[in-house]
């Protein structure tokens, strides 16, 4: 039986379930797991991948096939265990090229990072970032891990329509608490500036900054509106921002990725090289779990490391985040 992760529209997981049982025949099973936006799909169906591929679909995202389900806990010692799964599954000849994409949702005392390393350790294949021919698939969601190997064009990505009702809403809610953001902070953005959106799409926050600095780099491997796409002063990357490459030094940085604290802010600290000398940098903080003082006290501790905070504040447009502003340490460029 073929399994496949599934992203989804938030908010929409049993339409989106819906939306793939009546694609598929009855033998498909669709769970919705635990945090919003993320379906397993277990499959009879031969085609399974190409039909939803193929669909016009409304709620899909992103698809990856996965071949093990993995039962994991907090501790350090998991992304080891997480490797070992992924050596029994290899298959990746030594004349292929292959990356690891891994995606960690949850609490864990081990990073994104510590996983990519101990299984790139143990695969003798030569990595390349950006037209890897295999793709090995990590997704971690708090207690459980889905581990696969498969071809890089059989990871698919769709774009979420759901319908003309909710097009438009979420693309003007993130403008909205960037809009806020930056008046809360008194940051004043120049026309002559270069801004960086990390996590961009669909584009909110990337339409806000266009409007105002001279150009705006976006990194979102999904896709960003159609009243984005357009504008004259954006560049999309559809990469993530650890492949994206050279791109550049930086007046201001955003990040609204979907990503726990911890792991949001090791890539701010990567980036802050990318700052030109006492620079700004805007991220909110995701609550994954009720604690969240301990999402701030963690996020805080890493990202002094790299930038002074200056303000923590949880925004009007923004309740169930809060909102860090930050200035690059020194003022040199690095």
């Amino acid at each position: 039986m073929a399994m496949f992760f599934i992203t989804c529209a938030s908010g929409f997981e049993k339409e989106a379930k819906r939306e793939i049982l009546g694609l598929l025949d009855s033998n498909a099973k669709v769970s919705i797991l635990f945090m919003k936006g993320l379906l397993l799909l277990e499959s009879e169906h031969e085609d399974a991948l190409q039909i939803l591929e193929a669909a016009n679909t409304v709620y899909l995202s992103h698809i990856y096939p996965v071949q093990q389900r993995l039962e994991i806990t907090k501790s350090k010692d998991n992304a080891e265990k997480i490797a070992e799964a992924v050596e029994k599954l290899n298959d990746i000849s030594e004349s292929e090229t292959f990356a690891i994409d891994c995606e960690r949702r949850g609490m864990h005392d081990f990073s994104s990072r510590d996983v990519i390393s101990a299984v790139a350790d143990r695969i003798d294949s030569k990595v390349d970032l950006d037209k890897p021919a295999t793709t090995v698939v990590i997704q971690i969601v708090q207690d459980v891990c889905f581990v696969g190997i498969c071809k890089s064009k059989d990871i698919i990505i769709k774009v979420i329509t759901a319908g003309n009702k909710y097009e438009e809403r979420p693309l003007n809610r993130a403008e909205f608490k960037l809009r806020e953001a930056l008046e809360e902070f008194g940051v004043e953005l120049k026309p002559e500036w270069r801004a960086l959106d990390i996590g961009a799409a669909p584009g909110g926050w990337t339409k806000v900054l266009a409007e105002q600095v001279k150009e705006v780099v976006a990194v979102d491997p999904g896709e960003l509106a159609d009243e984005v796409k357009i504008l004259k002063n954006v560049k999309h990357i559809k990469k993530r921002i650890e492949n994206a490459g050279r791109i550049g030094k930086f007046d201001i940085i955003v990040d609204d990725m979907n990503l726990e604290p911890a792991e949001s802010a090791h890539i701010m600290c990567d980036l802050a090289k990318l700052l030109k000398g006492h620079s700004f940098a805007i991220m909110t903080i995701k609550f994954v779990t009720r604690n969240r003082n301990k999402h701030i006290e963690g996020a805080t501790g890493i990202l002094s490391k790299c930038y002074e905070i200056k303000a923590i504040q949880r925004m009007r447009h923004n309740k169930f985040e809060t909102t860090m502003f930050m200035v690059k340490r020194g003022n040199e460029d690095d």
